[in-house]
């Protein structure tokens, strides 16, 4: 297939995102603040695309990591992956702290509210 073709399908075809982190200290760590952010902003994305009956890719690159509920983001830290993709780079990926974090599903953080409820209490997380 072409790359013209490839990419027309990719994008037509559905919707899928690779979120790629870059650390927000000086350290080149990720501080709590920003990983609530981050997990909030692709919370968010994925129940609008949803809401609008944006239909999912089945085109997620080799190369990515993603958490069975999230339906249309995917992980890649650019510094230590590459676009081939592997089976230990997957697990690699997966044991990343920052992916751990912001990948980990609602309903597996204890709360007794559904999702809906808390958007409708709360601002987005990335405007706190």
């Amino acid at each position: 297939m072409s790359a013209d073709l490839e990419v027309f399908f990719r994008v037509s075809l559905g919707a899928q995102f690779t979120i790629y982190a870059k650390p927000d200290r000086a350290d080149n760590t990720y501080s709590p603040e920003y990983m609530g952010k981050m997990r909030g902003m692709i919370s968010s994305i994925e129940q609008e695309l949803k809401s609008a009956g944006v239909e999912q890719s089945n085109h997620r690159p080799d190369s990515d990591v993603a958490p069975e509920h999230w339906t249309y983001a995917s992980y890649r830290n650019e510094h230590k992956s590459n676009r081939a993709g592997s089976s230990n780079q997957h697990k690699n990926l997966e044991a990343e702290p920052f992916f751990q974090l912001v990948s980990f599903s609602d309903s597996a953080s204890g709360s007794s509210r559904s999702g809906t409820e808390h958007q409708t209490l709360l601002s987005p997380p990335w405007a706190r």
